[in-house]
């Protein structure tokens, strides 16, 4: 205990502090071997320390079905699985582009969600029975207004969808994407919710969120013009436009082919943010994933806290993290003792760069 809180007030990245003794051993950088997720790299982008007890270590929460409340990841995956059969239908049947969706696909998608809607509370998942016919409502209004936006952004552009939960790496739809960065090669896998063809050609990817498009402020909304400034990945912590846009062309295209890549926020309707994924952006998701991959090979997990929130009295990464009562109560300081060693130097200039000069 001596030891660790000298080392701690000393700024020593080390073994105390999240940096941890060389050799690093092979089941650190294990996972690296296989195809990796964007969620987990965007948890280390988010907190390394946080990545090393979930992702490394296999540290875990019990689970626990929340009667008070119906489960958000329950619903959001029902409205995913609602849009992916409506629009893998309209692909199979050769729906012709830019044609709305008709009253029978209206009257089908609000019967698919009702499915998940009983099977949630068969489940227990739907939380409170007296407020639960009210959310079931909302769902129903906004799958019609989400389908009302599709079809206003399907009929401007001529647009008509290629895929749905096009898989990459997984089920062996379609390879891993793989890339050699400068600190070692890193394979990706993952599954793309929506991919359309505009009729100039254009290729455009579609992420469905059901959370407030606030948090994605970074993004730009469609049709606003993303300069040289705008970070596709925000500092590591959003990964999939950027892997989905080369996964696409990929699969789908060549090199000189235009793609675009979009967050819709179903919850909101028309509201979509992202832009053109050209090559600069490409080349900053290479260089943020490379830095992400160099820290878990270099064994530098060290807790970063974000800004501190007065309101909730909390850090910004540690409000809703699962193991904010096991992490240091002095992580702040600590943070800014240690972020300029050369091994934690890398991460805390992606997680935190220099303001740019005016």
């Amino acid at each position: 205990g001596l030891a660790a809180a000298r080392a701690r007030a000393a700024g020593v990245f080390g073994p105390w502090t999240g940096g941890l003794s060389r050799p690093v051993p092979d089941s650190v950088t294990a996972r690296l071997n296989r195809p990796l997720s964007a969620t987990s790299l965007q948890q280390y982008a988010e907190c390394p320390f946080r990545y090393f007890l979930s992702s490394v270590l296999g540290v875990a929460i019990t689970e626990e079905p929340d009667e008070e409340r119906h489960d958000p990841r329950e619903r959001g995956s029902a409205v995913h699985d609602v849009l992916e059969r409506l629009v893998r239908r309209a692909i199979d049947t050769g729906k012709p582009p830019g044609q709305p969706w008709t009253a029978e696909e209206h009257a089908r998608a609000q019967e698919m969600l009702s499915v998940h809607a009983e099977r949630m509370v068969a489940e227990g998942t739907a939380g409170r029975p007296a407020v639960w016919a009210v959310h079931v409502t909302q769902w129903r209004r906004r799958l019609r207004q989400v389908l009302l936006a599709d079809d206003a952004y399907r009929a401007a552009q001529a647009a008509r969808p290629l895929d749905v939960e096009h898989g990459f790496g997984k089920d062996g739809q379609s390879p891993p994407l793989a890339l050699d960065l400068p600190g070692g090669h890193v394979e990706l896998a993952g599954y793309i919710d929506r991919i359309d063809r505009t009729a100039t050609g254009e290729l455009v990817v579609i992420d469905y969120k059901t959370g407030k498009s606030a948090k994605y402020g970074a993004f730009p909304l469609e049709g606003a013009d993303a300069d040289t400034t705008t970070d596709f990945t925000e500092q590591g912590r959003r990964l999939q436009l950027p892997l989905y846009a080369l996964v696409t062309r990929r699969d789908f295209a060549d090199a000189a082919t235009p793609v675009s890549a979009y967050y819709w926020f179903i919850d909101e309707g028309v509201t979509r943010r992202g832009g053109r994924i050209d090559e600069a952006a490409e080349q900053q998701f290479r260089d943020v994933l490379d830095v992400i991959a160099s820290g878990v090979r270099d064994g530098a997990f060290p807790a970063r806290p974000g800004d501190f929130d007065t309101y909730f009295r909390s850090f910004a990464s540690c409000q809703w993290c699962d193991f904010d009562r096991v992490c240091s109560q002095d992580r702040g300081e600590l943070w800014l003792r240690i972020q300029a060693s050369p091994r934690a130097r890398p991460y805390a200039t992606l997680a935190e760069p220099a303001p740019a000069e005016p």
